[in-house]
């Protein structure tokens, strides 16, 4: 009579290495989207209100329309449902990750900021 040990899984580190860099590109994109948001919204103070919010409106729908159709509401209810904490902690590393290397982006940045001007 032979007593069967249960094995500890190892954890699929791979999974953890793509939602890092997913939260990495994720911070990255949204700092690059800020330089030049900001840029590109004092050039365009002086439209109209109306002209603005359309095109905001229209833009943020055409966003939509595409991630209901690649299924990211789907992927995104699946995984709220599943309470992966781990996975939450490795986006929000990656995303801290982006804060740390900031220095070495300086010049990717500085970049960005001049070219928008």
């Amino acid at each position: 009579m032979t007593a069967t040990k249960q094995a500890m899984k190892m954890p699929e580190l791979m999974v953890f290495a793509k939602v890092f860099v997913v939260g990495f590109a994720a911070a990255e994109v949204c700092r690059a989207d800020y330089y030049l948001g900001t840029a590109f919204a004092l050039a365009n103070v002086d439209f109209p209100f109306w002209a603005r919010a359309t095109v905001s409106l229209v833009a943020l729908t055409i966003c939509v329309v595409y991630a209901v159709r690649r299924g990211a509401h789907t992927a995104a209810a699946k995984m709220g449902r599943s309470i992966r904490l781990d996975l939450l902690i490795a986006v929000c590393l990656g995303a801290w990750s982006n804060e740390l290397t900031m220095p070495w982006l300086s010049k990717f940045h500085a970049a960005l900021k001049a070219g928008c001007t």
